[in-house]
């Protein structure tokens, strides 16, 4: 029931995530399109039948029981755009095109001004965030074909090691760690580690994964200190204790618990010989793992990687405002380049793209698990996508329209209305099979 009721959660919270955005970008439409004297028809958060709808001074107003999209239907900028013209003043194509392109630019414009207002308003407050420390464990061959080796391990990383830096920007936790080596994908990075007290330097070669972020085989470090000890298995029966630090496995030093888990599974179930230290003392038995679940284990828990709590500093009104200019441009090469990332041969467009099902999720388990702070963040980054995308100079998306209009500016003569016609036909059916084949991606991941 629980399970029935996170997922219900999940889709209502995603939903109105969607709607937020969507509600923002057809709000700068609409703005622009009533300042520059362009009547505007419809007003809708969704599409299909209206769920509520209302009208007012000639603009029905509604919300679509499809609620994964809407929009903003202008006077004489229907379907058939030579049957809509009646040739009214206030129509879209009887204004000058300086007053469409304006509407048209101005709901991906609302959507980078909305994101810039998050950051702004996370600058200038600061927040406090949660992840696990920058002490990393160091995976090695077990993840990779034989022979291959991890970037990190090639570079001469090893677990336990605190990763200081990256690039010279400081890498005081995990996830922002992780965001330093994601957004470099096959790249040469500088890394600065804290080893037992040494300050070390590496240059490490990131991969790129098939998801488009960059990596180099590293994971929050898990110690070998025991937490509980499951009754009636091989760890109960040679005597291991909460508290406990496993050392070696059939004299193999292991460094974290990974290695360990490795080692274990290497063993298939023969005897080995274990030792862990205990208040100073360093105890051995010998012992052998059990199957369970097509794995083998010994019958204990690690206590984990630590998660510890952070703070980001509020900073003065000017600050935060130069630095709501800065997230945004970071936000926006990063997406410039997760797009050029796509026409790379090593990057899967099925596990790289996620589409309006995916972001459903993902925004409801963030709007459940994650802090104000942190649905915040997700809730800028998605805007400025939304804007984005809208840009891109697709027939039937904004960035097609002011494509048009630019061209009409540049030659001072609009097109027919029968080639703007064919133009906005063969954009319904690019923009409808996109979707699809997002669609399609977002259902096969979920289901994998």
């Amino acid at each position: 029931m629980d399970a029935v009721l996170d997922i219900v959660l999940n889709i209502a919270y995603g939903l109105f995530t969607l709607g937020i955005l969507i509600f923002i970008h057809e709000l700068g439409h609409y703005i622009a399109g009533r300042a520059t004297g362009i009547r505007v028809v419809t007003f809708s958060v969704g599409f299909g039948r209206g769920i509520f709808s209302f009208e007012r001074g000639g603009t029905l107003y509604k919300i679509g029981w499809i609620p994964i999209g809407g929009y903003c239907s202008f006077a004489g900028d229907g379907e058939n755009l030579s049957d809509d013209r009646k040739g009214e003043p206030d129509e879209m194509y009887e204004r000058p095109a300086w007053a469409r392109l304006i509407t048209i630019s101005a709901g991906a414009l609302f959507n980078f001004v909305f994101a810039i207002v998050i950051f702004f308003f996370l600058s200038l407050t600061g927040y406090s965030y949660q992840s696990q420390d920058n002490r990393v464990t160091v995976l090695d061959t077990v993840f990779l074909p034989e022979g291959e080796r991890f970037p990190a391990f090639e570079a001469g990383l090893r677990s336990g090691d605190r990763i200081l830096s990256v690039n010279g920007t400081a890498t005081d936790n995990f996830g922002r760690l992780m965001e330093e080596i994601g957004v470099r994908p096959d790249q040469e990075v500088d890394v600065e580690v804290d080893r037992a007290g040494q300050l070390l330097q590496f240059r490490v070669h990131t991969m790129l994964r098939e998801t488009g972020i960059g990596d180099v085989g590293i994971a929050p470090f898990f110690s070998t200190v025991v937490d509980e000890v499951e009754e009636g298995s091989p760890a109960a029966g040679i005597g291991l204790q909460s508290g406990d630090t496993i050392i070696s496995w059939n004299g193999e030093a292991v460094d974290s618990l990974y290695a360990l888990r490795r080692l274990i599974a290497e063993s298939q179930g023969q005897p080995a010989v274990i030792s862990w230290e205990r208040g100073g003392a360093v105890l051995r038995a010998e012992t052998a793992a059990v199957q369970r679940n097509e794995g083998w284990i010994l019958g204990f828990t690690s206590r984990g990687a630590e998660v510890s709590e952070y703070r980001k500093d509020s900073l003065p009104l000017g600050a935060a405002f130069l630095n709501s200019f800065s997230m945004f441009g970071d936000t926006i090469s990063r997406t410039v380049q997760g797009i050029g990332l796509l026409f790379r041969k090593e990057v899967d467009a099925s596990k790289a793209l996620a589409g309006p099902v995916r972001i459903v999720q993902f925004s409801g388990q963030i709007m459940q698990k994650s802090s104000a702070a942190g649905y915040l963040s997700f809730l800028a980054m998605i805007s400025i996508a939304l804007g984005f995308f809208n840009l891109l100079p697709i027939p039937a998306v904004d960035g097609g329209h002011i494509v048009l209009t630019a061209i009409e500016m540049i030659r001072r003569k609009r097109m027919s209305f029968a080639v703007l016609q064919r133009i906005q036909t063969v954009g319904i059916v690019i923009v409808l099979s996109l979707f699809v084949l997002v669609f399609y991606f977002d259902i096969m991941n979920l289901i994998g």
